[in-house]
């Protein structure tokens, strides 16, 4: 066993205690105003370096001495040796983790957070709060992990909620594409269309050229005939006129021949008269004749006329002008399903493009419970059953699964701190405990902290009210 000597210290004049080689408890017990705490405090300044140590009224000098080192203090303070045993450092309170003094519950819960993992040397870096499928940047160097993860956190939500507004931005650009229903499965290539309609438009000024050809014919044939049709009159007139004075002739003929075997002796003249009537005869059916002659002709230019225009191209103009309004139509609905064709194509490109924008959300809100899952893991490494969920530090109970640690008695709160101090130390180590947290534990847990010192070779020095004057007992 190592001893440590205390004197000269607040009320204390003069004590000493043994710390058992295996480790324990070594509780001081004594009056009230006996020094108890005096000589925590001593201890504690001996082990860990910091603090000073009250001379006793009335004393030039004193010292605390065992374990490998010394304090001596008077109007100063000098440190000597080489401490034998490990002790909490400075920046580690256990208090903190039971009362961090702090009225927010959440706040409070935060730094006992960071008090246990301290405690624990649970060490915590940017690193252990970053995913691989993100890029977020947390401040280098910050191992504080209540506040790692609550950086973490707010940065997995921004970048969630960035993800969320393309999400909504996707949504209302497909909510506002629209396609439109056309009965049309022809050709859609704007340049063939373009052709197609460009001969159409051919085709048409063909046939209106050869209409306006036709018409100049009509009115040629208009004309011709409406100069047949007079000269047709004055023909049958002449015609008439000439057969009637023929067949006057005729009679007249047959009369002269009856007069020429009648009167032999008007031969001469009958003759003579006979060659005249002969004469005219001849010019009368050379009229009949050039009538009949010109009446032909009439039919036959009439039948040529006829016949050179026997379709009129009406129709065949009104055919390449329906085709020239189905070409502007086709051209209209093939714009319809190239427009339909790209409203699809941009559809499938939104959807794809929402769909990884919601997967992209959903795996960065994923990411927040996560955030508070690795600290709580980081909890768990304390051994004390301590985890955290909803941001708040909790237990399991006998009571429940998931008690509030805050909500936990003063005593329970530090028997989870001093089992941490424990676990954290090491072997050969002190650990020194506020009376009034050994005085809050019952006698059940008194004793497993006893036993899970002694399993790590860990003294826990302590201090208790009892009668008289101060003694050390070991447990």
């Amino acid at each position: 066993m190592s001893k440590v000597v205390v004197e000269n210290v607040g009320p204390v004049k003069s004590f000493e205690f043994e710390v058992p080689e295996d480790g324990g408890v070594v509780v001081l017990r004594g009056r009230n105003g006996a020094g108890k705490s005096h000589i925590l405090d001593a201890v504690q300044s001996l082990v860990s370096g910091d603090g000073s140590v009250p001379l006793r009224d009335g004393q030039s000098k004193g010292r605390v001495e065992g374990l490998g080192a010394t304090i001596k203090f008077s109007k100063r303070t000098t440190r000597s040796g080489a401490l034998e045993v490990e002790s909490l450092t400075g920046d580690v309170d256990p208090a903190t983790l039971v009362d961090p003094g702090m009225v927010d519950p959440e706040r409070a819960d935060a730094a006992r957070i960071k008090a246990l993992l301290t405690l624990a040397g649970v060490q915590a870096t940017p690193a252990d709060f970053v995913h691989n499928q993100t890029k977020i940047v947390l401040p280098e160097g910050e191992t504080d992990p209540v506040k790692l993860s609550g950086l973490a956190a707010r940065e997995y939500q921004r970048l969630a909620r960035e993800q969320e507004s393309v999400v909504a931005d996707l949504e209302r650009q497909l909510a506002q594409l629209g396609t439109v229903d056309v009965d049309y499965d022809g050709e859609t290539a704007p340049e063939v269309l373009e052709e197609k309609l460009i001969d159409a438009k051919a085709q048409l000024a063909s046939l209106k050229q050869r209409r306006d050809e036709y018409l100049d014919q009509k009115t040629i044939y208009d004309c011709a005939c409406e100069d047949l049709r007079q000269s047709s009159g004055d023909i049958d007139k002449k015609l008439h006129q000439a057969r009637a004075k023929l067949a006057d002739i005729d009679a007249r003929h047959e009369q002269a021949l009856v007069l020429a075997n009648n009167l032999q002796l008007q031969l001469v003249a009958v003759e003579a008269s006979l060659v005249e009537i002969q004469r005219e005869h001849d010019n009368a059916a050379l009229a009949v004749t050039n009538h009949e002659g010109f009446l032909r002709q009439y039919e036959a230019i009439k039948a040529i006329v006829d016949a050179g225009c026997p379709n009129r191209p009406d129709t065949a103009i009104e055919i390449a002008e329906k085709a020239v309004e189905i070409c502007r139509d086709d051209m209209q609905k093939a714009a319809l399903v190239r427009k339909n064709d790209e409203v699809r194509e941009k559809r499938d490109e939104l959807e794809n493009d929402l769909a990884r924008a919601r997967g992209q959300a959903t795996l960065l809100r994923s990411f927040v419970p996560r955030c508070e899952e690795t600290l709580s893991l980081m909890v768990r490494k304390s051994g004390t059953g301590l985890f955290v969920e909803g941001g708040r530090l909790r237990i399991a109970t006998d009571r429940g699964p998931d008690e509030l640690f805050g909500e936990l008695s003063h005593g329970e709160r530090w028997k989870a701190a001093i089992d941490v101090c424990v676990s954290s130390v090491g072997n050969k180590a002190l650990i020194v405990i506020p009376q009034e947290a050994w005085e809050g534990i019952d006698p059940g847990n008194r004793t497993d902290l006893a036993e899970h010192a002694r399993a790590n070779h860990v003294t826990i020095l302590t201090a208790e009210c009892g009668d008289g004057e101060i003694e050390a007992k070991s447990m």
